[in-house]
């Protein structure tokens, strides 16, 4: 039996290896082409999401929002980026809904006028839900239908809860975890990890 578990627990770390290999190639690739660092593609994300606030609280200024419209892809690759490269998912699920939480009352002000706006929430929420997303499908999308349900139930969740971007916020993130896991990038899409969680709330 310990036999057979040191030989689980072996595949595993080989998949979990092959899978950071090939995480970190498909970073290099997008960024090379686009002769980007990791550090310069934070701050253009976080220039255009500055732009995009910009004309949408303060005034309209022509091309803010179309350069804006970059930041919520940007931000999805590099949630899917942490989410391989993070030493600790716990922590990294527990930082961005502590900043949903922080956020939500400047949101709200920001944006409706409102101390509290129960109908729209901020995009922490939704990249927290993206990322309880991919953790659940690394636990068990084992095969498509298992995938489907679970980003369909997902884009759901984030529709009802208001969440900045929706469901098509949540299938981007989703989107990119998908295209590094996938066969784009030469490994089989249905090999996963096999513990299941002593509890569905492992970010808390």
């Amino acid at each position: 039996m310990d036999r057979k578990r040191r030989e689980e627990s072996a595949i595993k770390d080989r998949i979990k290896k092959k899978q950071n290999e090939k995480s970190e190639g498909m970073k290099r690739v997008f960024l090379t082409r686009l002769h980007l660092s990791a550090s310069a593609l934070k701050y253009l994300a976080l220039l255009a999401m500055t732009a995009d606030h910009i004309a949408v609280i303060c005034r309209p200024v022509p091309g803010f929002r179309t350069f804006g419209d970059l930041a919520f892809p940007l931000f999805a690759f590099l949630l899917v980026e942490g989410f391989f490269h993070t030493r600790d998912r716990r922590c990294y699920g527990r930082r961005l809904l502590l900043a949903a939480v922080v956020s939500e009352i400047p949101y709200d002000l920001a944006f409706s006028g409102r101390w509290m706006d129960a109908q729209h929430q901020n995009v922490c929420l939704t990249f927290f839900l993206a990322l309880v997303a991919m953790e659940l499908l690394e636990r068990y999308g084992n095969g498509i239908w298992e995938k489907l349900v679970l980003t369909a139930v997902f884009c759901t969740l984030t529709e009802a809860a208001g969440g900045e971007g929706g469901g098509w916020g949540v299938g981007k993130g989703v989107g990119f975890y998908f295209f590094v896991i996938g066969n784009i990038l030469g490994f089989p899409i249905y090999q996963k990890r096999t513990k299941l969680p002593k509890d569905i709330l492992f970010f808390l």
